[in-house]
């Protein structure tokens, strides 16, 4: 199959694979090209020719997961956000691997080699979708195994100024994964890349949070997105100005995006406020 796809030859399971993504996509079978396939049951890779925002919103107001299961049986989850549904990102920079829901999770963790190490704070409330870097470097020990002595510091870094350089923050996920951090321009703690390793300084609200909408049959949904990033450990890494809450990273090479972290904002916030709720009842109770 492999031959097939790179010298554009008919092949018999690919045109079944074909028909069958454009039935659950409702688009023509031409439309569809299969370009990787993975060890596994029905595992490939494939984009859809001339997607344009109608079909695009189309698939986005329907129920994909379940046309999916219908042609696929063992089909069990779609694994990318619609947020991403766009020129700017490929399905290929993806790794479920890396994906993990962090909506109930406040685990705080110690990372780094002995002498250089720092705490790791879980961002409850978002939900991550990795990014394939397994393997992009010398070694994954930066990465992977977790809490594995070589690992790296843990970050977050938001794209929200993009929009400075009319380049939109979701965009700008896209533009950094592909090549690297550019500095700061603003240089209040020194020049470098600035991230901070404590989710909450990413309140809702904060500039540095890139936002998106999507407009879905049930009405628009509002996110907020930021890369969760690792620093390589080292006594000069960060600037001297570098604060417990905002690190200037001063190489660009040591600073490595790793998974794109995802917010729903209206759940958030009414978890926040459900949180106050209980809160004052229990005070209410209390003063009872």
């Amino acid at each position: 199959m492999h031959t097939a796809i790179q010298k554009k030859r008919r092949h018999p399971l690919l045109e079944q694979l074909q028909n069958k993504l454009a039935r659950v996509h409702q688009v023509q079978g031409e439309r569809i090209q299969i370009v990787e396939v993975f060890l596994g049951s029905i595992c490939a890779g494939y984009t859809i020719d001339d997607l344009d925002q109608t079909t695009l919103e189309k698939m986005l107001n329907s129920d994909l997961t379940e046309r999916l299961r219908a042609e696929f049986p063992s089909f069990k989850d779609l694994k990318i956000h619609p947020l991403f549904f766009t020129p700017a990102f490929d399905v290929a920079m993806f790794d479920n691997k890396g994906n993990k829901d962090f909506t109930n999770e406040n685990s705080s963790f110690i990372l780094g080699p002995t002498g250089l190490q720092r705490t790791y704070q879980q961002p409850t409330g978002w939900t991550r979708y990795g990014l394939k870097v397994l393997g992009k470097y010398e070694n994954d020990t930066w990465l992977h195994p977790f809490r594995n002595t070589g690992n790296w510091w843990r970050g977050y870094h938001g794209t929200g100024h993009a929009y400075c350089e009319n380049v939109t923050s979701l965009n700008a996920l896209a533009s950094i994964y592909k090549t690297k951090f550019k500095k700061a321009r603003n240089a209040a703690y020194g020049h470098g890349v600035y991230c901070s390793p404590k989710p909450a300084f990413y309140e809702p609200g904060n500039s540095y949070l890139g936002r998106g909408t999507i407009n879905l049959v049930q009405g628009t949904k509002n996110f907020e997105f930021m890369f969760q990033v690792a620093v390589k450990p080292g006594a000069d890494t960060l600037t001297s100005a570098s604060t417990a809450n905002i690190w200037a990273v001063q190489n660009v090479d040591d600073i490595r995006v790793y998974g794109i972290l995802v917010r729903d904002l209206f759940v958030f916030l009414s978890n926040c406020l459900n949180e106050m709720r209980e809160l004052l009842n229990y005070v209410s109770i209390i003063q009872k």
